[in-house]
């Protein structure tokens, strides 16, 4: 039980191991999301067909990247929409580390020790923009994120490169995502980089990838007596839907000015938008009342167990012990245990009577002697035993004692009980009080008037005065004659069957 109790509390303060209840809901307001706070924000790369991953500079020759936060409101009409972009620039990441903008969590991809940035990531500097996207196209005011590649835009387009080295060309999108762990109390979500997307340019496709993301919050639930706590709310991506279309092969080069009045195909435009999905995720803990019934629980499956094991112990302890008591014998030890010959000692060698050893208050007896008397024992105790006992009994004293007798018994017994401890005791001067009161107990004897018909005459007179001078000066006077002849051939057989069996 105790070792049980220490797995359940160890049980109930261990939080790795939470239950997992997920609620997926879906309301009809969208969220607000700020890109940055929710690691939305991704890191560019532009790479060769063979693996070559070309620098900040070299992939402007390829691509152009526009990050913008397309704000949308009614226009004055009230009917058309106004949109309102506001550009993110494109900047090396090293430049944004070491003016103390960037996010380390972006570097958990990364095998070398020093966390290194190449010059070929590319981040967006969010100073001072506003990057929180919220609402939808069907309700306004609304804003969403959307990342534009764009053919090359250089202003000396004969750096731009040729159409054959575009094609074997990729673009890699870096996102974080969450890393989820239940287990962990504090901190159940970290944030780990999505290396795989790599997107092929081809100058005949334009590709749009409208990334959806979803709400999330984790709540802890702790049993009764403890409310629910939210600990954490965050944003991921629920998923990624593709459209593609037919794009003019032979627009291969493009000004800062058509990209901006969008007169410009892009190869690729991913647009992110909050949802108005929301996944809650509780974790349960272990409760008081459920540890508690538990421990209740096993309590019960573990007493009935070992009250049959007890039961057995204490039958067969109970047996011995009545055994030692009635007949004053007991079980001869076992010679070996533990595997190992026990040693006789001096005493169990001397003291050997007939194969039996007697100790202080006990003879012991072989396993058989003993097993035999137990069973003896245990009939002796039967209630239907008993009842046949107490009959014969009753009927030998009905038959064998006169109705004075039968009454002065109870009498008899307490005169002698208290002779016995006058005797234990040395002879003192206080006994002189003791002698008064077992004197005027004679004196109620006698005033039975029995005369010779009491069994107990000379017995008892032997009984209360032995070792006592100060009782036998006070009762001299009292006159307890022998009973008569018949009653003196019984007397035996009626102190076997009263004043020993009661004593």
């Amino acid at each position: 039980m105790i070792y049980f109790i220490v797995l359940q509390l160890t049980d109930y303060f261990d939080t790795s191991m939470p239950q997992i209840m997920h609620e997926r809901s879906r309301g009809g307001k969208y969220p607000k999301v700020d890109m940055v706070k929710n690691k939305h924000m991704p890191i560019v790369t532009i790479l060769k067909l063979g693996g070559k991953v070309l620098t900040f500079e070299e992939s402007k020759t390829m691509v152009t990247m526009a990050y913008y936060v397309n704000q949308i409101d009614y226009a004055a009409d009230g009917v058309s929409l106004d949109f309102k972009p506001v550009q993110i620039p494109a900047v090396m990441c090293k430049t944004l580390r070491e003016q103390g903008k960037f996010d380390e969590s972006y570097l958990s991809h990364k095998n070398s020790g020093k966390k290194e940035l190449y010059d070929s990531d590319i981040c967006f500097d969010t100073t001072g923009i506003d990057t929180v996207i919220k609402g939808s196209p069907t309700e306004q005011p609304s804003s969403f994120g959307v990342l534009f590649f764009y053919p090359c835009s250089l202003p000396d387009q004969s750096q731009c490169a040729k159409i054959d080295e575009i094609k074997n060309n990729y673009i890699q999108v870096q996102y974080l995502e969450p890393e989820i762990n239940y287990g962990n109390l504090e901190k159940p979500v970290g944030y780990l980089v999505e290396p795989d997307n790599f997107l092929p340019i081809n100058p005949n496709q334009y590709t749009e990838i409208s990334q959806i993301l979803i709400q999330y919050e984790i709540i802890d639930y702790y049993g009764f007596l403890f409310p629910s706590k939210s600990v954490l709310n965050y944003t991921g991506t629920e998923k990624q839907i593709f459209y593609s279309r037919y794009r003019t092969v032979t627009q291969m080069l493009c000004s800062e000015q058509e990209i901006f009045d969008e007169l410009c195909d892009p190869y690729y435009s991913i647009i992110i938008t909050p949802s108005n999905t929301k996944i809650v995720t509780r974790r349960t803990y272990k409760g008081i009342l459920e540890t508690v019934g538990e421990i209740g629980g096993l309590k019960d499956i573990v007493m009935p167990l070992f009250f049959f094991i007890y039961h057995y112990y204490h039958s067969s302890a109970t047996m011995t012990e009545l055994t030692k008591k009635a007949f004053k014998i007991e079980k001869k030890p076992s010679k070996c245990r533990l595997g190992c010959l026990k040693k006789k000692s001096a005493y169990e060698k001397n003291s050997s009577i007939s194969g039996n050893l007697i100790s202080k208050d006990t003879v012991q007896v072989s396993a058989e002697v003993f097993r035999e008397t137990c069973k003896h024992v245990e009939r002796s105790l039967d209630v239907v035993e008993i009842a046949r006992d107490i009959t014969a009994l009753r009927f030998l004293v009905t038959a064998l004692l006169d109705i004075e007798t039968r009454k002065l018994v109870p009498t008899v017994v307490s005169l002698t009980e208290s002779s016995r401890k006058i005797k234990r005791r040395k002879s003192k001067k206080d006994d002189h009080d003791l002698a008064f009161n077992l004197l005027g107990s004679l004196e109620n004897i006698e005033s039975f008037q029995l005369g010779n018909s009491t069994p107990f005459g000379n017995e008892l007179y032997e009984e209360i005065c032995l070792d006592s001078p100060y009782i036998l000066q006070e009762v001299n006077k009292v006159n307890l004659e022998s009973g008569s002849t018949f009653n003196q051939q019984i007397k035996y057989l009626v102190r076997l069957l009263t004043l020993e069996n009661v004593r």
